[in-house]
């Protein structure tokens, strides 16, 4: 979770306790009492969301560490296909460019190469099993491609999750900061004559921002070079 988004979540949980404390016998059809409802459901938004964020940025990760292992499988079978597919050029001398691995590729052309050596080596199957390859290497081929695709889909779905959660945490944050700006307005009329309550909606309502870091002042300054 973002600093941003937790300081504004401290600061809706801080206006909703102020609310209650102050405003709980408004009328509900006020206008505080329908933006402190505004606050009330934005945070109730973003507990399902930071929530479902955080699932997905795991389940992404998790899907990554996945993706990649299945990847380096299919590899290493397209590997040994393509190395045996050099031994066979007796049989034609043309026959190893359509075993050709692509390395430094993406995904789908990984997939791309293994439905395409697939389909090319069952032709000459028992020639690859001649020369080492498991019988069912075909299979394995097959079973690798498919590990490799869902691996990638779900890849994608997590990812899609997280982005999701993130742009309605992002559009809630700024519906809550709006409703506290509104609220500021009301607040400050109300208590125009009570500084001690305003120091108090002050004090509820403030955002906290992250400082930039500053250099300390142990820190020895940059090498000046002498005057001329």
């Amino acid at each position: 979770m973002r600093d941003i988004v937790r300081f504004a979540i401290e600061a809706f949980l801080r206006v909703q306790a102020f609310g209650r404390e102050n405003f709980a016998g408004a009328d509900a059809s006020s206008f505080v009492a329908l933006k402190l409802a505004v606050i009330d459901s934005v945070l109730t938004a973003l507990e399902s969301y930071t929530g479902a964020q955080a699932a997905g940025l795991s389940a992404a990760r998790q899907n990554t560490l996945k993706r990649a292992a299945a990847r380096r499988e299919l590899l290493r079978l397209l590997n040994a296909i393509s190395r045996t597919a050099r031994t066979m050029e007796e049989l034609d001398p043309t026959l190893f460019q359509k075993f050709r691995v692509p390395h430094g590729e993406g995904d789908q052309a990984v997939l791309a190469a293994a439905v395409s050596f697939s389909t090319a080596a069952r032709a000459v199957q028992a020639e690859f099993v001649k020369r080492g390859l498991p019988e069912n290497f075909i299979e394995q081929l097959e079973s690798r491609t498919e590990a490799l695709r869902e691996a990638v889909a779900l890849k994608i779905e997590s990812r899609r999750s997280h982005v999701t959660a993130t742009a309605v945490i992002n559009n809630q944050v700024e519906r809550g900061l709006t409703a506290v700006r509104q609220l500021d307005s009301f607040m400050r009329n109300t208590y125009a004559d009570e500084p001690a309550k305003l120091v108090a909606w002050v004090s509820a309502s403030r955002v906290e921002r992250r400082t930039p870091r500053v250099q300390s002042e142990e820190q020895p300054a940059p090498d000046t070079p002498p005057a001329g």
